[in-house]
């Protein structure tokens, strides 16, 4: 503890009103981007807008507390929002509780067991592959709110089949407002 309190001293050593000023224009900004982005993954993982916002919030807040560092992602990404959804059409959001409850754990374990020097052996052709499949991924569970439209089926290549069954017939509004 009192490694961690010299350690706040020595960050905070010369903390004046412009750097204050600073850092609340960051922490705005932050916030201007971040939370839509919550809203936006909140509903895409088949939760609600509230429920992004909320774990926005407190995930901000349990951040700040524990602290961090600029290596570190500590915000909500977009493969995370493909991930849940199934989790969440499945399990629901008990499922997501212990998903991340299970996740944690075994980040955990890793760091303990000092294992994040493997990530070096994945090849970059993988990573790409993962990101761009996440991407498809995502943007095909959008394609009934940007054309304004309704399908069936549980996974996204039965919701596309299922428009070609029903019969597709997009909305100019959606369309429109997905466009700008």
């Amino acid at each position: 503890m009192k490694q961690f309190f010299a350690s706040l001293r020595s960050e905070f050593a010369g903390y004046n009103a412009a750097r204050l000023g600073g850092d609340v224009m960051a922490g705005l900004t932050v916030c201007a981007v971040a939370l839509p982005l919550a809203l936006a993954f909140g509903v895409s993982s088949g939760a609600s807008a509230a429920a992004g916002l909320v774990t926005a919030i407190v995930a901000g807040v349990v951040i700040a507390l524990l602290g961090g560092a600029s290596y570190q992602v500590s915000g909500p990404t977009g493969d995370m929002s493909a991930v849940l959804v199934g989790i969440v059409a499945r399990y629901g959001l008990q499922g997501v509780f212990l998903a991340c409850f299970a996740a944690g754990a075994l980040l955990l374990a890793a760091g303990l067991l000092r294992l994040g020097k493997l990530i070096s052996f994945i090849p970059m052709p993988v990573i790409m592959g993962f990101t761009s499949g996440i991407a498809l991924v995502i943007a095909l569970g959008q394609v009934d709110n940007f054309f304004g439209t309704v399908s069936e089926g549980s996974t996204n290549l039965e919701k596309l089949a299922s428009c070609a069954r029903l019969g597709f017939h997009p909305q100019w509004q959606p369309v429109l407002i997905g466009a700008l």
